[in-house]
């Protein structure tokens, strides 16, 4: 009863918060396993989300790090791995939040969403080769070798840290 969509629908403006593990460039959550092993369970995540979704002004939110692992592990992937669990189908999923901004997923082309993840992800590991094919963008490896490039990335990274909060707090009042 508690977790009925319709009835969680019939609150206008009603806002859903849920956590996840990862997500991949098509906006899909795997919140119940890591490395396809079962972590937890799925709760009322996909209950919540779409009683957001049919609600009269409602939003949702799916938030997560962006990194595991002291950063050596992007969460957000180009897909999910064998084994890996998809709690919420990226036809539910409208915002997902990472501590570097919000990706508005809801209407969006894969391309689209793609990009959008992409921005609020660190861009580790698995993105990053995909970025390297797509933009001839350079590896993290390379730019040990180029300090001043190093340099301004640490600090553009440095400027997003220290805004993360700023980003949270405007996922949550939109």
């Amino acid at each position: 009863y508690v977790n009925d969509p319709r009835l969680l629908s019939r609150e206008h403006n009603f806002v859903s918060i849920n956590a996840t593990l990862s997500v991949d460039f098509l906006g899909q959550c795997a919140s119940e396993t890591l490395g396809g092993q079962y972590y937890s369970s799925s709760g009322g995540q996909v209950d919540f989300a779409r009683g957001a979704m049919y609600s009269e002004g409602g939003q949702g939110f799916i938030v997560l790090h962006s990194t595991a692992a002291a950063g050596s592990v992007s969460r957000i992937v180009p897909k999910f791995g064998p084994g890996e669990v998809v709690t919420n189908s990226k036809n539910t999923v409208d915002k997902v939040v990472t501590e570097f901004g919000v990706a508005e997923l809801r209407s969006r082309t894969v391309r689209e969403r793609t990009a959008a993840l992409i921005a609020i992800g660190l861009c580790a590991l698995s993105v990053v080769p995909y970025l390297a094919l797509r933009s001839k963008a350079m590896h993290p490896r390379e730019l040990e070798k180029r300090p001043a490039e190093a340099k301004a990335i640490k600090e553009q990274f440095q400027r997003r840290q220290d805004s993360k909060w700023f980003y949270i707090g405007l996922a949550i009042a939109a």
